[in-house]
Order: structure tokens, then C-alpha cells, then sequence
């Protein structure tokens, strides 16, 4: 009896921070996903969600201020494709939205790609690119990805196990369970589903419920209720192109530029057609600059390095590459003529009117 009572009261106090003017929007939540609202009294999910406390709430809130543009981006993109906005924390949970965070497997990006994954929903990798680094290519091809396995399996919840575990191990546990209920398949004991997919389903609904409830406790940025309005465009640049130049054009650093576009493995665009993402502030001035005179009579073929050595001047350099000054100091967003030894030039090597390429 007074284990019953026991329980009784943990029960009360684990259920605590559900109050009533909170209660439609957790049903909401929950019901987004396919999980019935009777979930909220599952004893090891309420375990999680108690032991996020109000500092671990105000760092969920730091990350998605820090992270504003990507935010907006995956946010967008998931309501384009219908997807329920708990996809979001899935993303945050597996890389706090970072571009840089390579998992032991070798997943990249925002949405922890494999390779294999990636290409076979569109996304380009190669010496030049990687667009796991792309927000916007690799959110579009996680929403396919995500929208597959909601087909696959009927249930938002289950696309989200196999998003972990793979369809192939989702399949044989509602196999082994003869049942795909979720209750079933997260049972702690008959572990039908690899400890880390029951964690990671646990602490991505907790985090959701957490940040959708409190997120405005934290500051007067609401970030997640304002309208979501992308403020970076598409823009198609001509291969070989030098990102210091391209940046020059749109009126930005380097690093500003290289914030945007993290995707690129090198200093220079790919030799064939593709993109940048700008400031929609931006593409005026850049569309303006990108066509300059002295590149009128002469296209990019391709692109070498050099090495600056002792003595070298930027008018011999050209010279020896027959292209002037002007365009190698463009190409190379230099705004004199000085240089450093041991500095790397980037050379464009240009075809002339009658498709001769300029000789070196």
C-alpha cells in the first residue's frame, strides 16, 4: 500500500510542470508526431524530462539564438514539406545545429549525414563540395529522407526511430514486438529498440516540450513564434570562381561569406555551373559587380595557385600570366600591391576571342 501511495505521489510531482494553460499546446506536440498525450505518464520519458533543469532550458534557448539563420532555414523548409516542427529538435539534438560536427561514423552536417544517405537524396560531394555543409540542400534532403520513412512506416514517431537506427532494425523491432505502439517499442525492459533510439527519441520530444514551453522565460527574443522569413537567396556564379572575389563583389569578408556558404573544400567554386547563397541585401551590389569590363573579352578557363617568392611583384606575376593587374588583384580581392613571400595567389587562366588559352 505504501508503495502504491509512493508512487502515487511521484507521479503527481513528475506531472507537476504540466499544468493546464500548458497542456493543448504539449497535446499538440505530441499529437504532431502520432503520440497519444497519455505518454506524458510514462515514468522513464517524465524521468528525462524532469531532470532538464531551467539552465539546460536557457542553453537550448542560447543555441537557437546563436544559430538564428539555420534556424530559420531547417524551420522553413520542414513547414514547406509539412513536417512537424519536433524535426527541428531532432536536427538540434544531433549537431546543435552546427556545420562542423563529424560524428565517430563520419556523419557531417546539420542533419548528421553518411555519405551513402546523402547522395541518395541529392546532395553533392566531391573534391570541390560538400552540401552536408549546405542548411538549405541538406534540410531539403532531410525532409525527403524523413517523409520516405513516414511512408515507410505509417507513424511520425517510427520515422523518427529509423532516422537513428536505420528502417531495418525499426522493421524487425515491431516484428519482434508484434506491435509498432509506442508504449511497445520503447519498453526499458524487452529493449525491442537499441538503448541510444530510445534516449534519442526521449530526449528530442523532452527538449521539444521544454523550449516550445519555456523558450520565452529566456529574454525577449521569441524565436521560435516569429514569422519565418528567409533572408539569404540563391545566386549561380561562374565556375573556377574565387570566393574572396565573389565575396568582393557582394560587399563582404571573406569570413562572412565562408559563414554562408561552409560547403565549399576550397577557395575557389567548382569547374562547373553552381551557387551562392547571399544576403538578400546583397545581390543587387553583387549582380552588379559581377560582370566587370575587364573580364569582357576574356572568360575563366581555370584556376592555378601560386606562391609568392622573394622578389616577385604582382605586375611581373601577371605579366608571366598574360592577364593584368587589375584582374589578378579583382581575382584575389587585394586592395594594393603589396605581397608576402610564402602568400598563395589564386591565377585565373583565361581563353582570349579566338579560343586560344592565355599563355603562361
Amino acid at each position: 500500500m505504501k508503495k502504491i501511495l509512493l508512487l502515487c505521489f511521484i507521479n503527481i510531482l513528475l506531472l507537476a510542470n504540466f499544468t493546464n494553460d500548458k497542456y493543448y499546446q504539449q497535446e499538440k506536440i505530441l499529437n504532431s508526431i502520432d503520440v497519444d498525450v497519455k505518454y506524458l505518464k510514462d515514468e522513464s520519458f517524465m524521468g528525462i524530462f524532469n531532470e532538464m533543469s531551467d539552465r539546460e532550458t536557457a542553453y537550448f534557448t542560447k543555441i537557437l539564438n546563436e544559430a538564428n539563420t539555420r534556424v530559420q532555414v531547417v524551420k522553413a523548409i520542414l513547414k514547406k514539406e509539412g513536417i512537424p516542427d519536433v524535426f527541428l529538435y531532432l536536427a538540434m539534438i544531433e549537431s546543435n545545429f552546427k556545420i562542423d560536427v563529424k560524428s565517430g561514423a563520419k556523419a557531417v552536417g546539420v542533419w548528421q549525414f553518411m555519405v551513402p544517405t546523402a547522395k541518395n537524396f541529392g546532395l553533392k560531394i566531391d573534391k570541390y563540395v560538400d552540401e552536408r555543409k549546405d542548411v538549405v540542400a541538406s534540410s531539403i534532403a532531410a525532409a525527403k529522407y524523413i517523409k520516405n520513412l513516414k511512408d515507410d512506416f505509417g507513424k511520425w514517431y517510427l520515422a523518427i526511430f529509423a532516422y537513428n537506427c536505420g528502417s531495418g532494425c525499426v522493421k524487425k523491432a515491431i516484428s519482434n514486438a508484434g506491435s509498432d505502439d509506442l508504449a511497445v517499442l520503447l519498453d526499458e525492459e524487452k529493449k525491442y529498440l537499441p538503448g541510444e533510439t530510445r534516449r534519442f527519441f526521449k530526449k528530442i520530444l523532452s527538449t521539444s516540450l521544454v523550449v516550445e514551453n519555456d523558450i520565452a522565460k529566456y529574454g525577449d527574443v521569441y524565436l521560435l513564434n516569429q514569422i519565418m522569413a528567409l533572408n539569404i537567396s540563391k545566386v549561380d556564379v561562374k565556375a573556377n570562381s574565387s570566393l574572396a572575389s565573389v565575396a568582393s563583389r557582394a560587399g563582404m569578408s571573406l569570413d562572412e561569406f565562408k559563414e554562408l556558404n561552409p560547403f565549399f573544400k576550397g577557395n575557389v567554386t567548382p569547374p562547373y555551373s553552381y551557387h551562392v547563397y547571399l544576403p538578400i541585401d546583397k545581390i543587387a551590389l553583387y549582380k552588379d559587380n559581377s560582370n566587370p569590363k575587364m573580364y569582357a573579352k576574356n572568360d575563366i578557363k581555370n584556376v592555378k595557385s601560386y606562391r609568392v617568392k622573394k622578389g616577385d611583384t604582382l605586375y611581373v606575376i601577371a605579366k608571366n600570366n598574360g592577364i593584368s593587374t587589375k584582374i589578378l588583384k579583382s581575382y584575389n580581392n587585394l586592395k594594393d600591391d603589396r605581397l608576402g613571400i610564402n602568400q598563395t595567389l589564386l591565377i585565373p587562366i583565361l581563353v582570349v576571342d579566338d579560343n586560344k588559352e592565355a599563355k603562361n
